[in-house]
């Protein structure tokens, strides 16, 4: 009887009717993974099962593609493995009937590479996850890959291909995806990863790649993107936060090649690029894919605290034509030009309604720098603790500006409307939003102070602009509401609120005589 109940379920489950399955797994299961109840402890082989359409559920705890103390190449060169068409979730407790009971913040799921001696790094896998799919195509419906939920830790990708026949192992050490015409990864943590080619936490090529609300922290890459690298026909990333990423090359935390970049809600802070280019980011075209515009589009975004050897503290854009908007550059640092941003190579970049705030740069430019480059800047904040010093124009390169306020001397040769006012930019602090943003305090020169034309509907924290007489200059919107959330950046009272107050004074005092 006990063996018809199991048939029963397995069919019920869909694993055997040909449907798309649930397969659950769990750290201690015994199971054939089937129900929570037969949860299965071998991810790798319910991988394997698993097929176009499949989910397949994990509860906390700790999971290794292989575990050995003396680990082979082939143990090292193994990883978790997605199909195309399978979603893998993680962060369940283990009796969950539906996607939304899950806590992953709570039931930490982890997928390590950290196969062989607890002490030792170089000995860990290679890539702790992949999703290769070359036969993939974008006619198949069942093409989206989903991996959610889930911390990926311990990769450690150090062998290098000796021929171009040869597998590559030393990028993407925390996940190497490619040739997926859709891959989304949600709700993901990469941590402690290394690559000693590129990308220490993500690496995509060739693929559409989807990143939302995902940390990628202290991961580090020889060569370039020490969280990681997109070199994919498209890349959407929001949400997300880079911080304490070090790449010795360029892009301490992301290095775009030639993708449709979007970032959105973004937060790059602290990282690094010891020996080049972008602490932050760096984005550049290699021609790889014509059709591809890979002009990045940015908006309401945080660069904090980057620093870089070479040319932009936070973000470096190289031969495309990036828009950036809403998003706030503050305390980032460069040993040679552009503090903040530095363009390079026929770039054309549009800011608009950004602020740049205490940023520095060695060789000039502590804001922006520009070498046969263009810069457009459009109701944005430029400030910086030395006048005159914000911008460095280099040769074939130019910078406008309309309605800025910019700490420089000579307004009148950016363009129109422009003040040198002193903005009374706070430091940067949540305010209600999901990334850091700068308010501007009472007598700002930035209040009221934007050009009406092509005025987003928010302010980076997603707040309604404008929201007094005009809207402000800079990422900041002052909001005029009172009301609990209204993100004024401090304390507000309305006369009537006031008043009232004044009349309850009297039957205070007097209670407090009884």
């Amino acid at each position: 009887m006990l063996g018809i109940c199991a048939v029963a379920l397995f069919v019920l489950s869909g694993a055997a009717t040909g449907e798309a399955a649930r397969w659950y797994v769990a750290e201690n299961g015994r199971g054939d993974g089937t129900t929570w109840a037969r949860a299965s402890a071998d991810l790798m082989g319910i991988l394997d099962k698993a097929d176009p359409g499949d989910e397949i559920w994990v509860a906390e705890g700790e999971y290794l593609p292989v575990k050995t103390y003396e680990p082979t190449h082939e143990e090292r060169a193994t990883a978790f493995d997605l199909s195309r068409g399978v979603a893998l979730y993680g962060g369940f407790d283990g009796g969950e009937s539906s996607l939304s009971e899950r806590d992953f913040e709570f039931n930490e799921t982890t997928l390590s590479g950290n196969i062989g001696n607890p002490a030792v790094s170089a000995d860990n896998s290679y890539q702790v996850v992949t999703a290769d799919d070359p036969d993939a195509s974008s006619e198949d419906d069942d093409q989206n890959v989903v991996i959610d939920g889930f911390t990926i830790e311990g990769g450690y990708a150090d062998r290098a291909p000796v021929d171009p026949s040869e597998p590559v192992y030393h990028i993407g050490a925390g996940m190497h995806t490619s040739y997926m015409e859709n891959i989304t990864i949600r709700n993901c943590t990469f941590r402690d990863n290394h690559a000693t080619g590129y990308a220490g936490g993500l690496s995509g090529y060739r693929c559409r790649i989807t990143v939302e609300q995902s940390t990628f922290e202290d991961n580090s890459a020889q060569l370039g993107g020490g969280a990681m690298v997109s070199h994919c026909y498209s890349a959407d990333i929001a949400g997300c936060t880079f911080t304490g990423n070090i790449a010795t090359e360029s892009g301490g935390g992301l290095l775009d090649n030639d993708s449709n970049l979007v970032l959105e809600d973004c937060t790059f802070s602290s990282n690094n690029a010891e020996d080049g280019d972008g602490g932050g980011v760096v984005s550049h075209v290699l021609d790889s894919y014509p059709e591809n515009n890979a002009d990045p589009v940015i908006r309401r975004c945080a660069f904090l605290d980057n620093q870089a050897e070479g040319e932009g503290g936070a973000l470096c854009c190289k031969d495309n034509d990036p828009t950036i908007i809403n998003c706030t550059f503050s305390g980032n640092r460069s040993t040679g030009k552009g503090g903040a941003f530095a363009a390079q190579d026929g770039n054309e970049t549009r800011f608009r309604f950004c602020t740049f705030a205490g940023n520095a740069a060695q060789g000039g430019g502590d804001c922006i720098a520009l070498a046969d480059a263009r810069v457009a800047a459009v109701n944005s904040i430029l400030w910086g603790d030395q006048r005159d010093r914000i911008i460095d124009v280099g040769d074939d390169a130019r910078i406008t500006a309309d309605s800025c306020v910019l700490n420089r001397s000579d307004l009148d040769s950016l363009g129109d409307n422009n003040t040198n006012g002193n903005p009374k930019l706070e430091e940067p602090a949540d305010n209600d939003g999901p990334t850091k943003t700068c308010v501007i305090a009472s007598g700002s020169s930035a209040r009221n102070a934007a050009s009406s034309g092509d005025v987003p509907d928010t302010d980076q924290r997603g707040k309604p602009r404008p929201s007094g007489d005009g809207p402000d200059i800079g990422a900041f919107e002052l909001q005029e509401s009172s009301s609990p959330g209204g993100g004024g950046g401090g304390c507000s009272v309305g006369v009537a609120s006031f008043a009232a107050a004044l009349l309850l004074i009297p039957g205070v005092l007097a209670l407090r005589r009884r």
